[in-house]
């Protein structure tokens, strides 16, 4: 059942600044834009919030109904963020407000951070005026919230961006999803080239512009021209075939070293192998290199099969050992492989490996005989 909440002493003033700060602050979407009834749609990490406002001017009252809730969402939090809120535009009616709602309601606007919550239990120690606690923890927020990701309590993941994508089209197999994020989260929000061989339908590339953030730069590698046309802002377009040095030369050439290569083009075993022979080397020093489809290693049509050698199954196995060339005892002598890669992850139909170099293994023993 839709519940419902009704706010005294909400002038139109109040209700507009209420609207602006959660069009800038959360994405939040109003419809209609403007006028006295309208529902406000909020994109969170479990799911969209939709509420629908029934302003009474002549009265200032604020007639409020949430309409949808990801079942995730917990009630009072919407509630507190919305009570909170209210009091930061309402001049003069703070005394209505319980001191445990305005902080609870900050502390779902700025997220559980470990700055905000400094601020909180400072002020609560020192018995500061609420317009000093307000006045701190929004001077925090616009320092730190756009250099510190997890100031927003409610950021989406990579799934939700692709469930709600409303631009070009993603073809993705679900179970990678987990993966991406567990193999690519550490490069958010920061300065990172990242190479998507094949294009798709070009939607692929924006999501990862999205997931990625402003500083990142998108290339997408396809023999199709007609690809193009989904270059944008932050998103680069190389036409050229995946498997040929010279082109994957003149690519390093000019982006220098990639962070994160993707492999999701041809499928062939041979492209799959050469793509990879010559632009792992070339990863920056703590890069990730993925391939995914890795099924195609087991279809003849793809110049894979069972156990068949040239397969990247059977070239990534082999490189397990290639890995660990320093137990051998010099039957696998190490390589620059052995030396620049830290893993190899095997998935459902996908291979991560991740570059990195550690200081010499060593089998250490620490603690004291007596405790």
């Amino acid at each position: 059942m839709p519940t419902t909440r009704s706010f005294s002493s909400v002038t139109s003033e109040i209700l507009s600044g209420l609207k602006e700060f959660g069009r800038v602050e959360h994405g939040i979407v109003y419809d209609p834009p403007e006028g006295t009834v309208f529902t406000a749609t909020r994109p969170t990490r479990v799911g969209d919030c939709v509420v629908e406002f029934v302003h009474d001017s002549a009265r200032n009252e604020l007639k409020v109904t949430i309409v949808k809730k990801p079942p995730l969402l917990p009630e009072r939090l919407f509630w507190d963020g919305l009570v909170a809120l209210l009091e930061r535009f309402r001049e003069g009616h703070s005394e209505v407000l319980s001191r445990d709602d305005i902080i609870n309601g900050y502390r779902f606007i700025l997220g559980r951070h470990p700055a905000s919550e400094e601020v909180i239990t400072l002020h609560q120690k020192n018995h500061a005026s609420i317009e000093e606690f307000r006045a701190s923890l929004f001077k925090m927020r616009r320092v730190h919230s756009r250099h510190s990701p997890d100031l927003e309590p409610m950021k989406m993941g990579l799934w939700h961006q692709f469930l709600t994508n409303d631009q070009k089209i993603i073809h993705k197999t679900k179970h990678y999803f987990p993966i991406y994020e567990r193999h690519f989260q550490s490069f958010v929000n920061k300065s990172l080239t990242f190479i998507e061989i094949g294009c798709g339908e070009g939607g692929s590339l924006q999501m990862w512009k999205r997931y990625f953030g402003p500083y990142a730069r998108i290339v997408g590698v396809d023999i199709d021209p007609s690809c193009e046309a989904f270059e944008e802002d932050q998103i680069q377009i190389r036409i050229g075939p995946q498997q040929n040095p010279d082109f994957l030369q003149s690519l390093i050439d000019e982006l220098g070293k990639p962070d994160i290569v993707l492999d999701d083009g041809s499928h062939i075993m041979s492209d799959v192998s050469s793509s990879f022979a010559f632009l792992y080397p070339h990863l920056s020093q703590n890069g990730v290199y993925m391939v995914e489809d890795l099924g195609t290693a087991y279809w003849e049509e793809y110049e894979g099969g069972l156990r068949t050698p040239g397969s990247f199954i059977e070239i990534s196995k082999r490189l397990i050992d290639e890995l660990n060339a320093d137990y051998t005892n010099g039957r696998v002598p190490p390589t620059d492989f052995t030396r620049s890669t830290l893993s190899i992850h095997f998935y459902d139909g996908a291979i991560v490996f991740e570059r990195g170099s550690h200081t010499p293994s060593l089998a250490l023993r620490i603690g004291t005989a007596e405790s």
